[in-house]
C-alpha cells in the first residue's frame, strides 16, 4: 500500500476488500491507513455487517465488532465508524484522529458538487476512469454547480479529459480539454489538448 505498516494485532488469512478502490487489507492498521488516505471517499465506502464479520472472525476484534454492529443498527454516522476503528489500535495518535474528524466535518459543509468532485478525483487517482466520469457527469445534473466559479468548471472538464484520454477516446478528451482551457486558462489544459490531438492524429 505504499508504506511499511507494523501490525501489532492479528493478520487476517482472508483480506477485506474495499470495493471502490479494489484494495485488500489484512490488518486493522491497514484499515486505518486506508481510511486516512481515502478520507474523501469514506462516505461512500460500505462498512456493513460483512465488514463486522471480518473484524470478528479474521482479526478476532470482538469488542470493536460489537461496537460497529450497534452503530450500524442505529443508522450510524460515518464519523463514528472512523473514530471507532482508528481508536481500536495505536496506529494513529489523538491529534491525527482529530485531524480526520475535522476533514470529515469540512467535507460535510461543502456543496454537493464539490463532494462529488472529490469522489471523482479519487476514482481518477485510482484509475477507475468510468466511475470517475460518472461522478463528474452527475455534477452537471445538479443546479448547485451553477454557483461555482468558471475555473471549477474548467478543472472538472480537465479531469474528464484525463479520464477519456486514459480509456483511449482522444477526440472526446481533446474537446474536454478545449472546454477546460476556455474556463480555467490553465497551460496544463492547453498542453493536454494539443497532446490529445497528436494521439488521435488530428493533423489539422
Amino acid at each position: 500500500m505504499g508504506k511499511l505498516i507494523q501490525c501489532s494485532g492479528c493478520i487476517a488469512r482472508e483480506p477485506y476488500h474495499f470495493r471502490l478502490t479494489k484494495t485488500n487489507v489484512y490488518s486493522i492498521e491497514e484499515v486505518c491507513y486506508y481510511i486516512r488516505h481515502n478520507i474523501y471517499m469514506m462516505q461512500e465506502e460500505v462498512f456493513d455487517r460483512e465488514f463486522v464479520l471480518w473484524l470478528r472472525n479474521e482479526l478476532h476484534m470482538k469488542e470493536t465488532a460489537d461496537k460497529l454492529e450497534r452503530l450500524i443498527q442505529e443508522q450510524y454516522n460515518i464519523k463514528d465508524i472512523v473514530v471507532t476503528l482508528c481508536c481500536s489500535c495505536d496506529y494513529y495518535d489523538e491529534g491525527e484522529i482529530t485531524e480526520l474528524i475535522h476533514i470529515m466535518d469540512d467535507l460535510g459543509n461543502l456543496p454537493k458538487y464539490a463532494r462529488r468532485k472529490y469522489k471523482g478525483d479519487n476514482f481518477l487517482r485510482c484509475r477507475s476512469y468510468e466511475k470517475a466520469l460518472e461522478e463528474y457527469e452527475r455534477i452537471f445534473e445538479s443546479d448547485e454547480i451553477l454557483q461555482a466559479e468558471p475555473s471549477v468548471y474548467g478543472d472538472i472538464f480537465h479531469n474528464m479529459g484525463v479520464a477519456y484520454a486514459n480509456i483511449g477516446e482522444f477526440h472526446k478528451a481533446s474537446e474536454l480539454f478545449t472546454k477546460a482551457y476556455e474556463k480555467n486558462s490553465r497551460d496544463a489544459s492547453l498542453a493536454q489538448y494539443l497532446f490529445s490531438l497528436r494521439l488521435c492524429k488530428d493533423v489539422e
